[in-house]
């Protein structure tokens, strides 16, 4: 059963890189034979999750309901996705909420601002230990998920090989904040040169851009997810700086208030 469904999840990332594509096509692409392939491409249909037009199957968009049900499911965002937009309304830069998924941090939620020139697609990920807004929530958990003397975490993630980031950690816990920089195409990036538009950088081949997160914290002192803001380095300096880790701090404390309104309202419930 779990080589099947290994083969049901392959030939679906197939289909979602290609777009569409045959039976033949992708038998080619994969070590599975033809009927596997048909199979298996039936069994999406069956369910919703494919069609066929024009000889080619193509995933369907109840993909796209299925990830609009999680993300309304999640309580951090129904309470901290209009606070996102506004943060992104206020500092005219990329603003978003993560959230901790196993060894990675995912976006949940995302606004652009005015200034922004860098884009973001919900659902896109980086490793824990290799983003800013993956950092934040190390720093604070109470379970032992920080990073080791040996450069690792307990997930096993390789830190950066000069040991930093232990002190990074160390810092983000003072501060309550993290303040980092990242160069396009350098390594795990959340936020990329917007491709299209009237603020297209996609000719720049390397942008340095700054990002800075703070934690949503439960009632137990634990990191739901984190706030941030991604702009490029040559703007987000000095005072603008120091203003922006204000507004970020301040909107994690807005969500941490809503959802300890709602934590409150529910155990009167049960009383």
């Amino acid at each position: 059963m779990l080589k099947s469904n290994e083969k049901l999840f392959r030939i679906v990332d197939l289909l979602l890189e290609k777009g569409s594509a045959g039976v033949t096509e992708l038998a080619d692409d994969t070590p599975y034979h033809k009927s596997t392939v048909y199979t298996h491409l039936q069994t999406l249909r069956a369910n919703g999750l494919a069609f066929k037009s024009d000889g080619k199957y193509q995933l369907s968009l109840k993909f796209l309901t299925i990830s609009e049900t999680i993300k309304n499911q999640r309580p951090v965002y129904q309470h901290g996705h209009e606070a996102i937009d506004s943060l992104a309304n206020e500092t005219g830069e990329l603003s978003y909420l993560a959230v901790p998924e196993d060894d990675v941090v995912t976006i949940l939620h995302y606004a652009r601002g005015e200034k922004t020139t860098l884009s973001v697609t919900a659902g896109s990920n980086v490793p824990i230990t290799e983003h800013s807004v993956g950092k934040v929530l190390l720093a604070f958990r109470s379970d032992g998920e920080h990073a080791e003397p040996n450069g690792t975490t307990s997930a096993g993630v390789v830190a950066d090989s000069d040991g930093d980031i232990a002190a990074e950690l160390e810092q983000a816990r003072v501060d309550g904040f993290v303040i980092s920089e990242d160069h396009t195409g350098s390594g795990p990036s959340i936020a990329e040169p917007d491709q299209t538009g009237p603020r297209s950088e996609s000719h720049l081949t390397d942008v340095e851009h700054k990002t800075i997160a703070a934690p949503v914290l439960d009632e137990d002192d634990e990191p739901l997810a984190v706030v941030a803001v991604t702009g490029l380095s040559k703007r987000i300096n000095g005072a603008y700086q120091e203003r922006i880790c204000q507004q970020v701090v301040r909107t994690a404390a807005v969500i941490e208030r809503k959802l300890d309104v709602e934590q409150t309202v529910h155990a009167s419930g049960r009383d």
